[in-house]
């Protein structure tokens, strides 16, 4: 069946599903030496998740840079640290939120440490690609 004429077909640039997260924690900008920030998580991959912020001088992160991020391990009294680098931010996306969001994409982080957060996660409908 042909396309509709207008309309572009965009590829799926993910290599993992991604998975509602409800999870607050902290975030510290290795690169900048900048934070912590209280941030609240709303999705998770295997490959990276979507932070949020209402932190005043987020705007000083920029994509790039290295970030550490660390939130309780669900049904434990330890946390877990992640790192990752900063894809992407965006003002006002999610403003209920927190008024800056951000993709993170992990790095140099085990899959095991990655499961602990998203095997929950997992549970539910993996999230339609936007």
């Amino acid at each position: 069946m042909a396309e509709p004429s207008g309309l572009a077909v965009t590829p799926n640039r993910r290599a993992h599903p991604r998975y509602a997260l409800r999870a607050t924690g902290s975030a510290w900008c290795l690169t900048r030496a900048a934070g912590p920030y209280d941030v609240a998580a709303t999705d998770i991959s295997l490959g990276g998740m979507m932070l949020h912020t209402n932190a005043p001088d987020i705007d000083r992160v920029e994509p790039g840079d290295e970030l550490l991020l660390g939130f309780p391990e669900p049904g434990a009294k330890t946390r877990l640290s992640l790192k990752g680098r900063l894809v992407w931010k965006a003002r006002g996306l999610m403003s209920l939120v927190g008024s800056w969001s951000f993709g993170i994409q992990f790095r140099g982080v085990a899959e095991e440490e990655i499961r602990k957060l998203l095997g929950p996660a997992e549970r539910g409908e993996p999230l339609p690609e936007s």
